[in-house]
């Protein structure tokens, strides 16, 4: 076995055996200030696809009586040049939620098992092409039902060419000065629809189609489009791959089906897949091509059709259901990549089974859809927060990242962001199943008073049942090294604290160890750390620096084996304990080997211990090597301070020791 990893095993085996969770004394407290508020704050959009439906930014402030947000997007919102006009429209919206009181368990989503993301006021401002501008508003009580649903035009203050501000009163939200208010879940839904005519109705030739992206064949059977649509009402802004400017449609009786071809005015591109991006901003985004088909031409549809790059939705009016239907299903399309956009569709999908080509039809709301949604980042609801103390001010807390996972008896959970990573286990014995979300904050994302002096990141867990998890939780988290030296600290200071609800006050947690190879902490946590005041079972982590009390463990370790005609190891540990709080460990082994190894290991510990211990291991190997190999490791951890008797201590040290001596013996055995 590798002797590094042998002797952070040790040390790790130390660390559980002789240290107690927590420490709660004074000097354990770390560095802390109370929270600073700025008069404004602002989120930035790093991700761009330069369009009005990509949101750009939004601010916030506070003119004493109102919340004043203003929210700006990427390029001109289009507007309609001929308000008689109905045949295209576009809209804007900006989102976002407002946690009141500051807890998980109360307003929309209380009752669900598991929504880590509650509040108690939604807030919508929305405008659209003909210049209407409106504030909606969504209010829930503490159970989770809405009490209340408004919209107030006079709400929104200003609407320009590419952004919209809006002022909410305080009063509204039923706060005064003081309340501390969470705004989350900020972003921007915005599309356009493209519609190409009023109804038409017309025979439908019947024809030998290829769905392959190309007009060729149609014009090869000289078929016209059944309406054209070369010029739009709205003009500047429109992405010219969502502008529809041609609609075609046949069949095919011997192959029983429907075709549809649509010209557009560019290449339609894929911008939902250009729009991913976790970390910074646009997440979705969509393009559909939809029409209804009015089979007995009446003027009321029958059926209604919506083509999407991977299937179609098809709704039948008179039964009032809708289904999606695939290739696997004989659906044939290709609608990306290309400046015509085809799709075939069995008849008896659509009720045509009967229908005789050449036969008049009538088709309506012909029209392309394109929208995108656009958060600042999509993190199941741990994006990027403002919190705002009313008559103080704002802060921001920028989001770098989170993940979900859940599991169910008995297995293993892997969760990380960019500088954190946990290991833990459900109990094999959880009668249901256990969700557990990990995010990571470069300020606290909770409406708390103190904020510590960081090394690093808060790391924010949440889960729905802590009782489900097994005892000891691995996290492993990074340390920023730059920032230690340029504090004039060294590794040895390294601190992980926890945030104590009750008390309003950070606490050390003792079991860590610090590796400076890999400028990280690892910790030991145990569900009994987990607190219910947000409602659900919460953990709030921060790396920082604390006193230099410290332990250093230095390990030397020389090993020689040496064939010869008879079988003798001795080995003598010896530890003493300083004042200086040094542990020193040094360890040298002599074997002399043929073919069966007796050995005898005597541990005798000093200073502190309570009293000598010894032990005796009897093992049968074989030897034919000769081998030296010195090994040198110092790694540090946090003492145990106690404020009354060290016997605790002792018996746990010692009895540390002694499974530590018996782990090294099995280890070197193997190896």
């Amino acid at each position: 076995m590798n002797k590094r990893y042998m002797v952070i095993i040790l040390l790790v085996g130390f660390l559980l055996a002789s240290t107690p969770l927590t420490q709660t004394l004074g000097d354990s407290q770390p560095p802390t200030n109370s929270v600073s508020y700025q008069p404004e704050a602002t989120l930035q959009d790093e991700y761009s696809i330069g369009t009005f439906m990509d949101l750009e930014k939004a601010s916030f402030t506070s003119n004493g009586t109102h919340l004043v947000i203003n929210a700006t997007w990427r390029d001109t919102f289009p507007r309609r040049s001929n308000r008689s006009s109905t045949l295209d429209s576009t809209w804007q919206n900006l989102y976002l939620r407002i946690d009141l009181d500051g807890r998980m368990d109360t307003g929309y989503g209380a009752r669900f098992q598991w929504y880590p993301n509650k509040y108690e006021v939604a807030l919508r401002a929305y405008r659209d092409q003909d210049g209407f501008s409106t504030v909606y508003m969504y209010v829930y009580n503490a159970s989770g039902y809405q009490v209340a649903y408004m919209y107030e035009q006079s709400y929104i203050i200003d609407v320009s060419d590419r952004s919209i501000a809006m002022a909410i009163p305080y009063s509204a939200l039923n706060i005064s000065s003081g309340t501390i208010m969470t705004i989350n879940y900020i972003y921007s839904s915005a599309g356009i629809t493209d519609r190409v005519t009023a109804p038409v109705t017309a025979p439908l030739p019947e024809a030998s189609i290829e769905v392959d992206g190309s007009p060729s064949d149609w014009r090869a059977e000289g078929i016209n489009p059944i309406v054209r649509d070369y010029s739009d009402s709205i003009g500047a802004g429109i992405p010219s791959y969502a502008n529809i400017t041609e609609f075609y449609a046949a069949v095919n009786k011997s192959e029983e089906m429907l075709y549809i071809g649509a010209s557009m005015n560019s290449v339609v591109k894929d911008i939902y897949r250009e729009a991913q991006s976790m970390e910074k901003g646009a997440t979705g985004a969509g393009m559909s091509l939809y029409f209804r088909l009015d089979l007995d031409n009446d003027g009321s549809a029958d059926y209604s059709v919506t083509v999407y790059k991977n299937y179609v939705y098809v709704y039948d009016h008179a039964a009032h259901r809708g289904r999606s239907y695939g290739r696997y299903q004989g659906v044939k399309e290709v609608f990306l990549n290309t400046s015509f956009i085809e799709v075939g569709i069995p008849l008896r999908f659509v009720g045509m089974s009967g229908y005789t080509p050449g036969a008049n039809i009538t088709l309506l709301y012909m029209n392309m859809a394109t929208s995108m949604t656009d958060y600042f980042q999509s993190y199941y609801g741990y994006m990027t927060r403002i919190i705002h103390e009313v008559g103080q001010g704002f802060r921001t807390a920028p989001s770098y990242g989170a993940q979900r996972n859940s599991g169910g008896a008995g297995q293993r959970l892997i969760l990380g962001t960019v500088n954190g990573t946990m290991m833990l286990k459900i109990k094999e014995d959880a009668a249901r199943r256990v969700y557990v979300d990990m995010a990571e904050y470069g300020q606290p994302p909770l409406p708390i008073d103190k904020v510590i002096h960081t090394l690093g990141s808060y790391y924010f867990i949440a889960t729905s049942n802590a009782s489900d998890l097994e005892d000891r939780i691995i996290f492993t988290v990074s340390y920023s090294e730059s920032m230690l030296t340029s504090m004039g600290l060294d590794a040895t200071m390294v601190r992980l604290y926890y945030y104590d609800q009750d008390n309003g006050r950070y606490i050390l947690l003792n079991k860590t160890m610090v590796d400076e190879d890999t400028s990280s902490l690892v910790a030991v946590l145990s569900p009994s750390l987990f607190s219910d005041h947000y409602g659900l079972d919460t953990l709030l982590l921060a790396v920082s620096y604390g006193p230099s009390t410290i332990k250093t463990v230095t390990m030397t370790e020389t090993t020689t084996e040496t064939m010869t005609d008879t079988a003798t190891i001795t080995e003598t540990k010896t530890a003493t304990i300083t004042s200086m709080q040094t542990t020193t460990l040094r360890e040298t082994t002599t074997s002399t080997a043929t073919t069966t190894l007796y050995t005898e290991k005597t541990v005798t510990s000093t200073a502190t211990m309570a009293a000598p211990t010894t032990s005796t291991l009897t093992v049968t190997a074989t030897s034919s090597v000769t081998h030296t190999e010195t090994v040198e490791k110092t790694m540090t951890k946090t003492i145990e301070k106690t404020a009354s008797s060290t016997t605790p201590w002792i018996i746990a040290a010692v009895l540390g020791l002694l499974s530590i001596v018996l782990l090294a013996m099995l280890l070197l055995r193997r190896s």
